[in-house]
């Protein structure tokens, strides 16, 4: 059975997100990692990042090869202390990127970085975050990033 190239890609990033931990030198540690979750999380599974595409294009070049692009989003949740919730959310959008930019063999904050990753993409772009806060019985704060994933592949081939 043939696996789909963006369940690959999906997955690496899942791998690469479950590592962010005080452990590996974050400021925070990712308790619960979504992909395409649609139910809101609870207090108790923060900080939490949903991930998940919006769209794939794809173009054909001279030499008959597809150039794709996933643009992909990613929420991260937190509850907000008693810090500013801009001050969580730098927080939180630091240890997203740089989590996603170290491999899983070396997840460290201080590790090199694998911005392609681990060869599986052309360009892993970051495109910023914006932020957001929720008010009521349980306050939290958080972001949505934007990133940006290119790759190449034979004609009109979507596995492996």
């Amino acid at each position: 059975m043939s696996t789909p190239l963006n369940k690959i890609i999906f997955n690496e990033i899942e791998d690469r997100l479950s590592n962010v931990s005080t452990e590996n030198g974050y400021a925070t540690t990712f308790k619960r990692i979504e992909r395409g979750a649609t139910k809101p999380f609870k207090s108790h599974d923060l900080i939490a990042v949903n991930f998940w595409p919006s769209t794939l294009s794809n173009e054909n070049d001279k030499y008959n090869r597809d150039n794709r692009s996933i643009q992909l989003f990613f929420q991260v949740q937190s509850k907000t202390m008693d810090e500013p919730f801009v001050d969580v959310c730098d927080r939180l959008g630091s240890d997203l990127v740089t989590g996603l930019n170290r491999s899983t063999t070396a997840p460290l904050v201080s590790d090199v970085e694998s911005d392609d990753l681990g060869e599986l993409v052309d360009n892993f772009i970051f495109n910023g975050y914006d932020y957001q806060v929720g008010e009521g019985q349980t306050p939290w704060c958080g972001i949505l990033a934007k990133f940006t994933v290119v790759y190449s592949t034979t004609l009109n081939n979507m596995t492996v």
